[in-house]
């Protein structure tokens, strides 16, 4: 199977740039076409790309990718994962935090629009002021 560049940026999202960053920094490296020197794609990268794309669909920068692929073990990436499973756990409960404030306040509001035309007059204590 022989991808062009831009046939392998589509499947995965990924811009062309975002390809060649990742031959820069040798996460892949494409197979050269002598009579054109067009860049060619086949299974091999297919795989990295596709693990690439699960890495930054996972909230991973590009620079936590390509050390995860560089330097990642059998052994290493699975503390990796956790690591930012619980990063992303906390960020949702920080934004839910949010999301219930911001009903709150929604809710206080759209009170005070239901009761602006009515009012009620109570008796109250006297105030001492000393």
């Amino acid at each position: 199977m022989k991808l062009k560049i831009n046939d392998i940026a589509k499947i995965f999202n990924f811009t062309t740039e975002a390809i060649r960053f990742y031959e820069k920094k040798n996460i892949l490296t494409a197979n050269r076409d002598p009579e054109n020197n067009y860049r060619h794609y086949g299974v091999k990268h297919i795989k990295i790309l596709s693990k690439c794309r699960f890495l930054r669909n996972s909230e991973f920068s590009i620079q936590e990718s390509i050390d995860i692929l560089s330097n990642g073990t059998i052994h290493n990436i699975p503390e990796t994962l956790k690591k930012k499973e619980i990063d992303l756990t906390k960020e949702a409960e920080r934004l839910l935090a949010i999301s219930e404030r911001i009903s709150d306040y929604c809710h206080k509001i759209e009170k005070i629009n239901t009761e602006i035309n009515e009012f009620t007059i109570v008796n109250s204590p006297e105030i001492l002021l000393f």
